[in-house]
C-alpha cells in the first residue's frame, strides 16, 4: 500500500472519529466547565483571562502566560477547527493565517459546522494530493519545515487525541457512555 493511500485512510478514520464525538453536541456541553476555571469560549466582554484569540464577539482562551487549565469541549472543538484550517492553508495553499485572525462562533452548532468544513477541506486536499508531493517540505506556523505527509499525520493525531477527549467529557456530563457503536474501520 502506498504512503499516500495510508495517509488517506488515516485522515479519513481520524475525521470519522471526530464527527462521531461531536455528533449532536449541545450548547450546554459546549460551554460546560469540567474543572472550573477552564479554558473556554467566551463573549469578548466576559473573557476570564488576559490572553484570548478571535476577531469577533466570541473569543477562545490562548495559552499565553496563564496557568494551563482543563479546556472545555467548546475550546477543543474550536481548537480542532482552527488548526485544521490553518494547517491546510499553510500546507496546501498560499495564505498564512494565525489563530488570532479568526472570528470564532459562540455556539455548538456553528462550531461543529466550522469543524466539519475544515475537515472536509483538509480531506479533499489529501484525496487530490499526488504521491510525489507527500515528501515535499512546507513551512509551518511555528517557523519550522515539515513534510506534507508529516502534517497530514499530525492533523490525524490531533483529531484522534482531542476527539477522544471530547467524547470522554461528553460521557462524564451525560453520566454514562454512549450506547451506540463507534464507527471504526471495520464497519
Amino acid at each position: 500500500m502506498s504512503e499516500l493511500r495510508r495517509l488517506n485512510k488515516l485522515i479519513d478514520q481520524a475525521f470519522r472519529a471526530t464527527r462521531w464525538h461531536v455528533e449532536g453536541l449541545t450548547d450546554f456541553e459546549f460551554f460546560h466547565e469540567p474543572a472550573p476555571p477552564s479554558w473556554g469560549v467566551w463573549r469578548r466582554e466576559n473573557a476570564q483571562r488576559t490572553h484570548v484569540l478571535g476577531t469577533g464577539d466570541y473569543v477562545v482562551d490562548d495559552h499565553g502566560d496563564d496557568q494551563p487549565l482543563v479546556p472545555t469541549i467548546g475550546w477543543r472543538v474550536l481548537h480542532l477547527a482552527v488548526w485544521t484550517e490553518i494547517y491546510r492553508e499553510w500546507t496546501f495553499a498560499v495564505r498564512r493565517p494565525r489563530a488570532e485572525d479568526y472570528d470564532y462562533p459562540g455556539n455548538a452548532s456553528d462550531a461543529v459546522a466550522w469543524l466539519e468544513r475544515s475537515m472536509d477541506s483538509f480531506a479533499n486536499e489529501v484525496r487530490t494530493l499526488d504521491e510525489s508531493r507527500v515528501t515535499d517540505m512546507r513551512p509551518t506556523h511555528s517557523g519550522k519545515q515539515r513534510s506534507v505527509g508529516d502534517v497530514i499525520w499530525d492533523i490525524a493525531v490531533e483529531h484522534t487525541h482531542h476527539g477522544a477527549e471530547i467524547g470522554v467529557l461528553r460521557d462524564l456530563i451525560r453520566g454514562k457512555a454512549r450506547d451506540d457503536w463507534y464507527p471504526g474501520p471495520w464497519q
